[in-house]
């Protein structure tokens, strides 16, 4: 029941000054992802594409966790998704070593 109690004048939410942590974290997803789908095509980069994608498939799994709307949801699977794709390619291409 204490959950439902709210003082007046208290918004929850976004306060002035924070920091939104679900949107930094679901647009890193989507920055790496890219990264990694747009560097799937060079055979001599697949090491850098590995990492990126297995970055961004870790980032964008917690992202999935914290996520507070539609949006952050919609940026961070597409982001899961070119990541997991990239990782793939990579690993077709040689992997971590």
């Amino acid at each position: 029941m204490a959950s439902a109690v709210r003082r007046a004048g208290v918004q929850s939410g976004h306060m002035p000054g924070s920091v939104d942590v679900a949107g930094a974290l679901a647009a890193t997803t989507f920055v790496l992802g890219f990264l990694a789908l747009a560097t799937a095509g060079w055979w001599s980069a697949h090491v850098f594409t590995a990492w990126c994608g297995v970055i961004s498939i870790a980032v964008g799994g917690w992202s999935q966790m914290i996520s507070q709307n539609r949006a952050e949801r919609f940026v961070t699977v597409i982001g899961l998704t070119a990541g997991a794709v990239g990782l793939w390619v990579a690993l077709f291409h040689g992997g971590f070593s």
